[in-house]
């Protein structure tokens, strides 16, 4: 039959792009079904882990391995093997257009850039921003056991190193009194990626490579069979046997197909613990403009927000190294119990941009960073699945046919693919 493969993937967004590039790159045959009539239509990919409180125990020795994975080395180790493309990197402090010896090396600055930007971690002086329970000193030790060089600062020494801080507002010449206190500590190279640029381009290619015939959006009635699967695109029955297996990708979009298959298999299955999702956490990014040029190098956190200033590939690349005003936000909204987040949209409109957002944002601009006031350019809202630490895929059968559904598939880009990686090596 036409639609006979290996592999069957059924997701959205990046996961299964990650997936199917994985699998071709081994010469494996796979049908890509999408529910969606859009990839990307969920966003629900971060360019950076925020370190914010996710509400997730990290266990012992958690926060050091967390921060050497999101490192830049790390980062691209981990994002170069999966795109068919050039991953440029760019570190703040250098030039990432010359090699080593000072020698210029060819730079593709449209290509997607993983940039390796200082991270600062603020805290005031009542010491009510944590860390996930992590008091600054034990950020600074961390950061040092994953072999990152932290270094500490004092009152206004670490605000002024905050994107976006400014000394003069609300007609004031001299600092506040206030700005000179609060601690923070700066951890260098910490990556942060053009995921757009990234999952466009993986789309480009895995496009290319199957064509519209095993690349099918909007596919509805997704069943698993005992040799296969079957499916409605187009108003039509479709159906192909599969000699591997299928793979799900754990997303909100799919979570009560999901569901309902692990029912199917087994109605008195229980879910083992950290395989089941513990909610949906709620992201807001907010897109602010600065009335003064911002520092790229650097991205703050500060309470449940961080912030940096938006740019695509490296700093500097524009016309004549054009500054930079507008200033990312991404604030951590509430975590929304699964029955409650698929049951209708009223949860849903109260959580995002709501009144305590706009609190929020008014603190952050007018209280800490001395602003006299902020526009708002751009707003984007985001829903990831939020997961236990150890999460792992999780394998059901249906006569000789595997159905695989792979967890922690959205979120911050890096931990996607190294997940989805991992999970295609299970399989196989």
């Amino acid at each position: 039959m036409a639609l006979d493969s290996d592999v069957c993937l059924l997701g959205t967004g990046i996961a299964p792009l990650v997936a199917a590039r994985q699998f071709l790159s081994q010469g494996f045959s796979v049908l890509l079904l999408n529910p969606d009539f859009d990839f990307f239509r969920e966003n629900s990919e971060l360019p950076l882990d925020p370190f914010l409180d996710l509400g997730v125990e990290q266990g012992a020795g958690g926060l050091p391995r967390r921060m050497a994975l999101n490192s830049i080395e790390s980062a691209l180790g981990i994002l170069r093997p999966h795109f068919p493309g050039a991953v440029e990197s760019w570190i703040s402090g250098s030039n990432s257009a010359t090699a080593a010896g000072g020698r210029e090396s060819f730079h593709d600055r449209f290509a997607p850039h993983v940039r390796g930007r200082s991270r600062m971690f603020f805290y005031e002086a009542s010491g009510a921003q944590s860390r996930g329970g992590h008091s600054l000193e034990e950020v600074f030790v961390a950061a040092t056991d994953a072999g990152l060089k932290a270094q500490l600062f004092e009152g206004l020494a670490g605000r002024g190193r905050f994107p976006g801080y400014t000394r003069k507002g609300r007609g004031e010449v001299q600092p506040r009194q206030t700005d000179s206190e609060g601690r923070g500590v700066l951890v260098p190279r910490l990556a942060d990626v053009d995921f757009i640029r990234y999952r466009n381009g993986l789309l480009e290619f895995v496009r290319e490579r199957l064509g519209p015939e095993r690349l099918i959006c909007a596919a509805t009635a997704v069943e698993p069979t005992a040799d296969g699967v079957r499916f409605r695109s187009g108003g039509q029955a479709r159906s192909g046997r599969l000699s591997a297996a299928m793979m799900a990708f754990w997303t909100p979009r799919l979570h009560s197909w999901i569901q309902n298959k692990i029912r199917d298999e087994d109605p008195d299955r229980k879910v083992k613990a950290g395989q089941s999702p513990l909610g949906v956490r709620l992201w807001e990014e907010w897109t602010l403009v600065s009335r003064e040029p911002l520092d790229p190098s650097v991205v703050g956190v500060w309470g449940d927000m961080a912030a940096w200033a938006d740019v695509e590939g490296a700093p500097g690349d524009g016309v004549g190294g054009t500054p930079l005003y507008l200033l990312n936000v991404l604030r951590r909204g509430a975590r929304i119990p699964l029955d409650v987040f698929h049951s209708g949209r009223t949860v849903h409109s109260d959580t995002w941009a709501s009144a305590d957002s706009f609190s929020a944002l008014s603190r952050l601009c007018h209280d800490f960073l001395n602003w006299e006031k902020f526009s708002v350019r751009a707003f984007k809202a985001r829903a990831t699945m939020e997961w236990a630490e150890g999460s792992e895929a999780m394998i059901t059968k249906r006569g000789s046919q595997r159905l695989c559904v792979v967890p922690g598939s959205d979120g911050p880009l890096a931990d996607v693919v190294r997940g989805v990686s991992q999970a295609c090596e299970e399989v196989l």
